[in-house]
């Protein structure tokens, strides 16, 4: 289930567009079931986990899965999944091209030609929490307003079920009203169904939705009536007075309607009714299921939290410490303790009164979300409190990580305040259930280098390398304690290459390119130009065919090069000339091409990289055979940090000509969400004078280009530019990878087409520290 729940698992909506959605049409024109027949109602099975109403579905676009979705009526959105669901069911193609993804239900299936992406956190987390409610599916998106408004409705929250029909038949007769039923007439504004209800002398409207448990009360309304605590006295709606029913809840109401927002109706307040909404003739019929039931404890709580004080809140506590919302309750006494100095002793009882609103099975998961919560909120003191109590009965825990992570984050919470021995007692024991865990290896490194333990402070951030979090920060941590180990060895990517061997995958070809008897070695050199990100996923399959590809042709028939781009987001691989590059000749997402002219596949997961390999490989033998017009000769030194050179080039004209010499670093330690460890052949940073390069102008067929550069100042350069990506709002990134390696510099010099791509020859020069080369 975990598994599952972890392949599959909205806060903030990206939308891509949602046209108007249709149902599947049987032959008389009503939704129709899974075999295409026509049926007038389909009854689906609903659950409320939690404050929230969800259904179990199937979704299948070029795969299926079954999952769960949250069911929100006033959601302005569409079909909301998150990115791991859009590519479990392959809903979007490599050329951005999205699928039609159809929701399967019982009885029922719904096609939606465009999704909208949310955050992967929010559906993740309610997984996690409520997984035994859920059952085996996880909660991967949400069915709003824009689908749904395409049918009629009956919702029967008490009895479990949605019935999703075929929107009802215009008519101009009265519509009839069962014994026992009432009818209210409703209106539609900003997709949301609203229907008039009276308080006192005023009118006002109040909207279908099921996105929360709590019946909700505009704020503003309650202190403008002078009842901050919601009792407003009748709220009347058709026949019958909700507040009776529920207890209001004040909130702020986003929602706007030309008559006035008075609230929004709550899964408690539904649970008492069946309600048909027919949006074609602006009726809710509304048929009570259950009498009123007044929870004098919710309006209680309500009223309590309008004191702002936290004794208010105990005292409710003390009286309801196993209701609904005993941990909101817990919560909020928290933080109004935290916010007015309360002492630690009274700070940790509450937190214990907390911890005891959550299942027993998941306190140490509730203790481990307050850790990270103190921990943002700059409180350590408060952290190590929460990480303490989470440690009690932690092997009760459903998630057995949870302790180990608690272990990890109270190491590093005491390594950081000094506490040497503490932290690592702690972080010896988060290793030993989490022990391919890059931060906690992090923190192991650091307190064996403080310790002036070298050799197992170096092992440790070698481990730390490996992970995507920890990636840069170990590689600092390697080249501070490599010198000092007894058998001193120059701190090198060589090395490290050596050192993690085995640890991770890996691809090598024993066959040799063969340039095919009876012809002439080929003139051309091919560039294989990949633009990539070390958090893009799919970069491992290219990565490790680009290993295969080192060993079958020479370095002289094929040189790669590597464009980081900020696609999927930024890593600090990126710098100016890679995006500007990107943004030129690869429309600033992931791709692949060799000497700009044939597209090859950019990546997939791992088990692809033999297909990816042959792609290429072939490709290339194919452009070997095509001659060369032009050639290419290199000249430079290094002295200290400072690279000068010339560029010497034979050939006519060529159209666009465009050339370029880059600065290139053949590995650079950083893992991003990819896997891939050591960045290949990854370009740095400009040598001409223009960023993308010179034109070429031949005189007789032939020109020379004098280039030079600091590697300092385009660290620098670099530096600058990535700090100005994240002033301008992007992900924050570490900076240790800006740092080049002046052992492992080689420069790639390119005559191409400026405008198409095309590469017409390339030439690339190794260069060694202090040394003149050609």
């Amino acid at each position: 289930m975990l598994a599952l729940a972890r392949l599959l698992l909205a806060a903030r909506v990206l939308a891509l567009g949602v046209p108007p959605v249709q149902p599947t049409q049987g032959a008389q024109g009503a939704p129709a079931t899974q075999d295409g027949a026509a049926v007038a109602l389909a009854p689906i099975p609903v659950q409320i986990v939690q404050g929230k109403l969800v259904v179990a579905c199937q979704l299948s676009a070029n795969k299926r899965i079954s999952a769960n979705l949250f069911l929100d009526l006033e959601a302005p959105v569409g079909l909301v999944l998150h990115n791991q669901a859009v590519r479990g069911i392959e809903a979007i193609a490599e050329d951005g091209t999205p699928s039609t993804v159809t929701v399967h239900l019982p009885d029922l299936q719904i096609p939606v030609e465009r999704i909208e992406l949310g955050e992967l956190e929010p559906y993740e987390k309610f997984t996690k929490w409520y997984s035994k409610e859920l059952g085996e599916n996880a909660v991967v998106g949400t069915l709003g307003a824009k689908v749904l408004r395409g049918f009629s409705l009956t919702l029967d929250v008490g009895a479990g079920i949605l019935e999703i029909g075929a929107p009802k038949a215009r008519t101009d007769d009265e519509l009839p009203t069962p014994r026992g039923s009432f009818r209210t007439p409703i209106s539609e504004f900003n997709q949301v169904c609203w229907a008039r209800v009276q308080i006192g002398e005023r009118t006002g409207v109040l909207g279908l939705g099921t996105i929360a448990y709590d019946t909700i009360i505009d704020r503003d309304l309650c202190e403008e009536l002078a009842k901050p605590a919601g009792d407003v006295g009748p709220l009347t709606l058709g026949e019958v007075d909700i507040a009776k029913y529920v207890a209001l809840r004040p909130e702020e109401i986003r929602h706007r309607h030309p008559e006035g927002v008075v609230g929004i109706t709550g899964l408690n307040l539904l649970k008492h009714f069946k309600v048909e909404i027919d949006r074609t003739n602006r009726s809710a019929l509304w048929t009570p299921t259950a009498p009123p039931s007044f929870p004098t404890a919710d309006w209680e709580f309500f009223r309590a939290r309008t004191e702002e004080r936290a004794e208010a809140l105990e005292l409710w506590l003390a009286h309801y410490p196993k209701e609904r919302l005993a941990p909101e309750a817990a919560e909020r006494v928290l933080d109004l303790q935290i916010e007015k100095g309360a002492a630690p002793e009274k700070i940790h009882a509450s937190m214990k009164v907390l911890l005891s609103t959550r299942p027993e099975d998941l306190q140490s998961t509730a203790a481990l979300d307050l850790l990270q919560r103190m921990s943002a909120t700059a409180r350590p003191d408060l952290a190590l409190l929460a990480g303490e109590l989470g440690l009690v009965d932690g092997r009760k825990d459903r998630y057995p990580d949870a302790v180990h992570k608690i272990h990890g984050r109270m190491g590093r919470i005491l390594l950081d305040r000094g506490r040497g021995k503490d932290a690592w007692k702690h972080l010896l024991s988060a290793a030993f259930g989490l022990p391919d865990d890059g931060p906690i290896n992090l923190d192991l490194g650091r307190y064996y280098e403080q310790e002036q333990r070298f050799t197992r402070a170096f092992s440790r951030y070698l481990q730390a390398l490996l992970s995507a979090e920890s990636s840069a920060a170990a590689a600092e941590g390697l080249e501070r304690v490599q010198p000092k180990l007894q058998e001193v060895e120059s701190f090198s990517v060589d090395r490290i290459e050596k050192r993690i061997e085995g640890k991770i995958e890996g691809f090598g070809v024993a066959s040799k390119y063969k340039i095919p008897e009876g012809e002439e070695p080929p003139t051309r050199t091919v560039l294989a130009e990949l633009y990539t990100n070390a958090h893009f996923k799919p970069q491992i399959g290219a990565a490790l065919a680009a290993d295969g590809l080192r060993d079958h042709f020479s370095r002289k028939q094929l040189i790669l090069l590597t464009y980081h781009i900020a696609e999927p987001r930024l890593e600090p691989l990126v710098n100016e000339l890679s995006a500007a590059m990107g943004s030129r000749f690869s429309a600033g997402q992931p791709s692949h091409w060799l000497d700009g002219a044939s597209q090859v596949p950019r990546g997939g997961l791992s088990r692809f990289k033999q297909q990816i390999f042959d792609v290429c490989a072939s490709r290339t033998a194919a452009r070997l055979e095509v001659p060369a017009d032009h050639d290419l000769t290199l000249e430079a030194k290094l002295e200290g940090r400072r690279i000068s050179g010339k560029l010497t080039l034979f050939g006519n004209e060529a159209e666009n000509g465009l050339v370029q010499i880059f600065l290139v670093e053949r590995g650079v330690l950083f893992c991003g969400k990819s896997g891939v460890v050591i960045q290949r052949w990854v370009v740095r940073g400009s040598l001409t004078k223009s960023l993308l390069g010179e034109p070429y102008r031949p005189e007789r067929a032939f020109a020379e280009v004098d280039f030079g550069g600091d590697l300092g100042e385009i660290e620098k350069r670099n530096g600058r530019w990535l700090d100005a990506q994240m002033e301008a709002g992007l992900a924050q990134v570490p900076k240790g990878p800006v740092r080049i390696d002046d052992r492992q510099v080689s420069i790639v010099a390119v005559l191409r087409n400026g405008e198409t791509g095309e590469v017409y020859q390339c030439t690339f020069l190794d260069l060694a520290a202090e040394e003149a080369v050609r």
